[in-house]
């Protein structure tokens, strides 16, 4: 496990389908257990998305063996959620308002995303972009990842609001874990 910004609550071993034993990091990176016998494993685990990962591991002869879990995954393929970034046609467009606030910080952005002749761009204060393929990928998976934030336990909490048409989708991440407005930060460098 390698995770700087969120932590992972528990996992648990199951041989041949049987659940053997549940773990409980604590908040430690790395976990080792011992006494395994050889055979083929299951670990499973919540990611921070709220869905239950299982990963694979077969042990064949005496050696350490290492295993990512990796809790902020999620398989976008696999999401039946439509982002609003391919739901827009030609000349339309869609918002996303960003109000941010904690401790020692407020602050609020608004940004606005275009189609026109196929073509797609974001609009933020004063400027104007046209997106590339792989900025429109992470506003994809910003949309989908967003979907699963609804959270709280930090004193920073991130307001999102998405409108196009009639569509609303309101959204607060006070999980101190996911940093959403990251991706569009990175877009419009």
């Amino acid at each position: 496990m390698d995770n700087r910004s969120a932590y992972l609550e528990e996992f648990k071993i199951f041989r041949n389908d049987t659940l053997i034993k549940t773990v409980k990091p604590k908040h430690h990176s790395e976990q080792i257990i011992k006494d395994l016998k050889f055979g083929k494993y299951e670990i499973e685990y919540l990611t921070q998305f709220k869905k239950t990962e299982r990963k694979k591991l077969e042990l064949t002869e005496k050696k350490t063996y290492e295993i990512d879990l990796c809790i902020d995954y999620i398989n976008y393929e696999l999401e039946s959620y439509k982002p609003f970034i391919d739901r827009i046609k030609n000349g339309e467009s869609y918002s996303i308002e960003i109000n941010s606030s904690g401790c020692f910080h407020r602050s609020e952005e608004k940004i606005t995303i275009s189609r026109n002749a196929n073509k797609y761009y974001i609009r933020f204060a004063e400027t104007e972009k046209l997106l590339k393929d792989e900025d429109i990928d992470a506003i994809r998976c910003f949309e989908i990842e967003l979907n699963y934030m609804e959270s709280w336990g930090c004193t920073s909490v991130d307001d999102y609001v998405l409108k196009y048409k009639n569509n609303l989708v309101k959204i607060s991440d006070g999980s101190c874990s996911w940093n959403g407005g990251g991706y569009l930060s990175a877009i419009k460098k």
